[in-house]
């Protein structure tokens, strides 16, 4: 990947023909995950599954599914969405961004970033003043990633296995 190539890459909303692209993105994401921990390994049909929930989300008023592109490869891609609390909280509204994946030969070249910014400035026109992401603390790809856009965390959520 040289210079020139980065800069061939668009950032634009998902259709579609783009699902079985986002779901190989999904996958190379999920089987990173679980590599760092057991827990996150995939189903057999889990692929079919996420499949079917991208395709439900593109094109809906509280969701925003964008890819980028480098020629006809998606080579990345972002699942973000308007969420809502209980009526216990006060501010119930808020932006969640579900996944970011980037295929990993194009990590370290500034796309994460760029769909970053893509996403942050859709929740703002909507008015949304909070945005949060889960993320696994067994992936010190995002976690640093995460970090270097500037989130913090607010939450740890705690486990124990019970077999």
């Amino acid at each position: 990947m040289t210079k020139k190539s980065k800069d061939k890459i668009t950032i634009r909303e998902a259709a579609a023909a783009d699902v079985p692209a986002i779901v190989e993105r999904w996958k190379e994401m999920m089987d990173l995950h679980a590599a760092r921990d057991p827990h996150m390994q995939r189903s057999e049909c889990g692929h079919v599954t996420f499949g079917e929930f991208v395709t439900e989300q593109i094109g809906e008023e509280s969701s925003l599914v964008v890819v980028a592109v480098s020629g006809e490869d998606v080579v990345a891609y972002c699942l973000a969405r308007v969420s809502h609390r209980p009526p216990v909280v006060r501010d119930r509204t808020f932006g969640e961004l579900l996944d970011l994946a980037v295929e990993e030969r194009w990590r370290r070249a500034g796309i994460g970033r760029r769909i970053f910014d893509e996403v942050k400035n859709w929740f703002k026109s909507r008015k949304i003043r909070r945005m949060e992401v889960r993320v696994n603390v067994a992936n010190e790809v995002s976690t640093r990633f995460w970090q270097e856009m500037g989130l913090e965390p607010y939450v740890n959520i705690l486990y124990t296995d019970l077999v």
